[in-house]
């Protein structure tokens, strides 16, 4: 994970995050910047990062409420971007059958 290249490869296997990218241009700039996917990888590597991370979009996110309009534009994110990189990452880092669970560990439709 230390070589952005690689990752970003990794991350292109997926031909659900192919689409995601083809969909949302902003994503694939993303993927192409070496400091994004050097810090993705810190995030994977060190848990108090991620946790940090984290803490800063909840904030970030709990603004949205204050922010005239701001709870539609959040919903749209998520499904134009959010649900389909989510599908995309578990179909990568599934078991290869393309087939998803729940949190629970049921499949899910």
């Amino acid at each position: 994970l230390s070589n952005p290249e690689v990752l970003r490869e990794l991350l292109l296997t997926s031909p659900g995050m192919r689409q995601v990218v083809e969909r949302n241009p902003e994503i694939g700039q993303a993927l192409q910047d070496p400091q994004t996917l050097q810090h993705m990888a810190n995030m994977v590597r060190n848990p108090s990062l991620m946790n940090e991370m984290t803490a800063l979009t909840d904030r970030a996110l709990s603004n949205l409420d204050v922010t005239p309009g701001g709870m539609d534009a959040l919903a749209r994110m998520y499904h134009e971007v959010q649900r389909p990189l989510q599908e995309a990452c578990e179909e990568t880092l599934g078991d290869g059958t393309g087939s998803r669970t729940s949190q629970r560990g049921t499949p899910s439709p």
